[in-house]
């Protein structure tokens, strides 16, 4: 009997969320579960219609990044409803970039600061907190950030000039949380990953409001493809390391 593998993807609805969860669901042998803010939400019911390999589930859960006890619901709803006990691989997707925080630095609220650093940053926080031993629990545990190119500092000449001080700056903080992580843990792969400029609604938005119609975008489905192969096959020799979608490293 093949081994069922179990990935949880957050802000599995939208975007690129919702790319890595349709990716998964075709795979064979996946326990995908799915955390969401609003189940109820059409964006997330739309979820339990995708396609699904063999052997293959969707596990479709609650959880408000920004609410520790939601993660802590979910990890009871887990174990006591679908037996679920550890997690092979923990995927901190969920993130915003409102239109209203893009700015440059002398022009940004503060508060707008504040509201992405909640759910980018301290959300990825919390996530890892409450579900690490969960995750510690999986023969091979993983533990993957969607980050931004727009959070390193060492390639910080091919982002200048784009007003997104808020967002890289909670994206430069959940980088050194990955890195801590694995740094403090010797059994949990932990990677960030740059999946791209993907025109999904957060990155449409944010190309129409800094006013670039011709923005580089990556296709969904190219970055689907590299981030997958790289989560499936990620170990110890290349956790620590900040990644782009085609497998480059991008400095920290």
């Amino acid at each position: 009997m093949a081994t069922q593998e179990i990935v949880l993807i957050t802000g599995a609805n939208r975007g690129i969320g919702k790319g890595i969860t349709t990716t998964y669901l075709a795979k064979p042998n996946m326990t995908v579960i799915a955390a969401v803010r609003k189940p109820t939400d059409p964006t997330s019911q739309s979820l339990l219609s995708l396609p699904k390999g063999p052997g293959t589930k969707l596990i479709l859960i609650q959880l408000n990044t920004i609410s520790k006890p939601d993660h802590l619901s979910a990890i009871q709803t887990l174990a006591s409803e679908h037996g679920i006990t550890h997690i092979d691989i923990l995927i901190a997707n969920a993130g915003i970039m409102p239109p209203s925080s893009i700015a440059r630095l002398t022009r940004v609220d503060p508060e707008e600061i504040r509201s992405v650093f909640e759910v980018n940053t301290l959300g990825t926080l919390t996530l890892i907190q409450t579900f690490f031993e969960t995750l510690k629990r999986a023969k091979n545990p993983r533990f993957f950030v969607i980050s931004s190119m727009s959070g390193s500092m060492g390639a910080m000449q091919n982002i200048l000039g784009a007003p997104i001080f808020a967002y890289g700056m909670s994206k430069a903080a959940v980088n050194y949380l990955v890195k801590v992580c694995h740094v403090e843990n010797e059994e949990i792969s932990s990677m960030a990953f740059c999946p791209g400029w993907i025109n999904t609604d957060m990155g449409g938005k944010a190309a129409e409001v800094i006013d670039m119609p011709d923005a580089p975008f990556v296709k969904m489905e190219d970055s689907m493809a590299g981030l997958i192969k790289m989560f499936d096959s990620a170990s110890r020799e290349e956790s620590g390391t900040f990644r782009n979608w085609d497998g480059s490293v991008i400095p920290w």
